[in-house]
């Protein structure tokens, strides 16, 4: 059985890498992505991805973010998903998945410090495990 994709590269500026089942891609626009995968950026670098439901999200320079989980619903719009933000500056914009029905939390990003619970906005950050600590923005949606 193939691997689902769930989501594809954007924007690929500078070095990006998709780490998976122990082999290390070069990503460029249109890389697809799965369940599992680690992107990480060089010092450079700086990666756009597109999800399934339509979530964006986006990594600055030395950042890494793991996709753990992405289930979604085409024909009803939703669905579940969760990342961990492992290291750096990062940004997303949620898609079907954080609005859909229900008061339960469909959309988690994970980072070191905190588990970000998301029902629809936009979502600014910033990941350090050093002294200054890791520091989030929400966002009013446009």
């Amino acid at each position: 059985m193939a691997d689902k994709v769930i989501g594809k590269i954007a924007v690929a500026s500078g070095e990006v890498l998709i780490h998976r089942d122990g082999k290390t891609i070069v990503a460029k626009v249109g890389t697809e992505l799965l369940q599992g995968d680690m992107i990480s950026t060089s010092g450079d670098g700086k990666a756009g991805i597109a999800m399934i439901d339509d979530s964006r999200f986006s990594l600055g320079a030395k950042a890494s973010m793991k996709l753990d989980e992405l289930t979604f619903n085409d024909t009803t719009k939703t669905g579940t998903m969760t990342t961990s933000v492992v290291k750096g500056a990062f940004m997303f914009v949620t898609g079907s998945i954080a609005k859909s029905p229900g008061d339960k939390a469909t959309m988690k990003v994970r980072t070191s410090t905190a588990t970000i619970a998301v029902r629809g906005t936009e979502v600014v950050g910033e990941v350090d495990s050093g002294l200054d600590g890791s520091k989030f923005t929400l966002l009013p949606n446009a």
